[in-house]
C-alpha cells in the first residue's frame, strides 16, 4: 500500500501532510516512528486507572501528533476528548475512548501495510 493510498483508507489529510514534510518518504518514515509511540499506551493505563489527570496529558499529545500526521478522524476524536478532559474533574464516558482506541488500532493496521 502507498502513503496515498494509506491515507485514502483513513480518510486523512494527504495534501496536508504533504505540504508539511514534503515528500511519501519522509512521510512513511514519521510514520514508522509514529508506531513506536508510547502515549496511546499510556492513555490507555490512565483511563483504566481512572486517572483523570493522566488521561489528559497523554490524550493531548496524543492529539498534537495525530494533528501533525493528518489522520482527521483520530484527530477529531481526540479533540472532543481532551476538551471534555479539560476540566480534569471526571473521565469521560468510556464509549468516547473506545471510539478513539478503535481509530487508532484500524491506522496502525493499515499502517503496517504501507510499502
Amino acid at each position: 500500500m502507498t502513503v496515498k493510498e494509506f491515507y485514502e483508507d483513513i480518510r486523512g489529510d494527504y495534501v496536508g501532510v504533504i505540504e508539511r514534510m514534503s515528500s511519501d518518504d519522509i512521510v512513511k518514515m514519521f510514520i514508522v516512528k509514529f508506531l513506536g509511540d508510547k502515549n496511546m499506551n499510556m492513555l490507555e493505563a490512565a483511563v483504566e486507572n481512572r486517572d483523570v489527570s493522566g488521561a489528559f496529558t497523554y490524550a493531548h499529545a496524543l492529539k498534537g501528533l495525530v494533528g501533525n500526521f493528518g489522520f482527521s478522524i483520530l484527530y477529531n476524536n481526540l479533540c472532543e476528548y481532551v476538551e471534555e478532559l479539560r476540566p480534569q474533574t471526571q473521565m469521560p464516558d468510556e464509549a468516547a475512548f473506545e471510539k478513539i482506541k478503535e481509530q487508532y488500532n484500524f491506522i496502525v493496521e493499515k499502517a503496517k501495510q504501507i510499502n
